[in-house]
């Protein structure tokens, strides 16, 4: 079971700040030069803890978008914003994650003028947002609101994988004309 994740404490309704994760150390051997890009296929596994305090409130996918080099292929989010993710108030409950996927092998998910170089960029990589929705009101409890906090929502994801499909670049064709 993983027990490493990442999460934020949400005390209240709205969208969580950005976070980044980021170069991801491709190179030409793994996405040779002159390859297609046809498709991304992006996985995370996530759940929310629900404070003992908190009656009511869900999660859901605020944004998400891929990040490329400055200029290249667009901010086309593809978040869910319709799927509740996972919620309950036992911390850490490495169970209760749930995996989502997003794309495939033919899906740019929105996003054009992708080369090898852009994968391949240290800047390539995804950013997100969370959204909380229906919590009800703050109640302070007489000190910092942090991560496991009777008076949150964390949001926690404990992997996030970003598969890069392509086609790799085709040596000459040639034909034979029967003789």
């Amino acid at each position: 079971t993983d027990t490493v994740y990442a999460g934020y404490a949400m005390g209240q309704n709205g969208l969580s700040p950005y976070f980044w994760v980021n170069d991801f150390g491709l190179t030409d051997v793994d996405i040779p030069d002159g390859s297609t890009i046809t498709g991304f296929t992006v996985e995370i596994n996530r759940r929310a803890y629900q404070g003992t305090s908190v009656t009511t409130g869900s999660v859901y996918d605020g944004s998400i978008v891929l990040k490329f080099p400055e200029g290249t292929g667009g901010t086309a989010s593809f978040a869910n914003s319709a799927l509740a993710w996972p919620l309950n108030s036992v911390d850490p409950d490495f169970s209760e994650y749930a995996q989502v996927s997003y794309g495939g092998e033919q899906s740019l998910l929105g996003y054009t003028g992708i080369d090898p170089d852009s994968v391949r960029s240290t800047e390539f990589g995804i950013r997100m947002a969370v959204n909380v929705v229906g919590k009800d009101a703050l109640v302070t409890n007489g000190g910092a609101l942090n991560a496991g906090s009777p008076s949150s929502i964390t949001p926690h994801i404990s992997l996030i994988r970003i598969k890069v499909h392509f086609v790799p670049p085709q040596s000459g064709i040639y034909f034979w004309n029967g003789t």
